[in-house]
């Protein structure tokens, strides 16, 4: 019975771009967390970092539900 909900759960979240959104999301903030022990003293350095970080989530960013017209 277990292995079945499992099973259901994974094709649903599969299939869920909100749900990926959302776990790709969770992975960054993790990555940032243990990649961000120290922050840079160049201002250049730190907005190229930032420009990066602000470029790869948004990469992630899901589409908006089509609406019927």
């Amino acid at each position: 019975m277990l292995d079945n909900l499992i099973a259901q759960h994974d094709v649903r979240a599969e299939d869920n771009p909100n749900f990926r959104y959302l776990e790709r999301q969770s992975t960054l903030a993790r990555q940032l967390r243990e990649q961000h022990t120290s922050v840079s003293l160049n201002r250049e350095q730190r907005e190229r970092e930032m420009e990066a970080q602000e470029a790869e989530q948004l990469s992630g960013e899901p589409t908006p539900p089509r609406t019927g017209a």
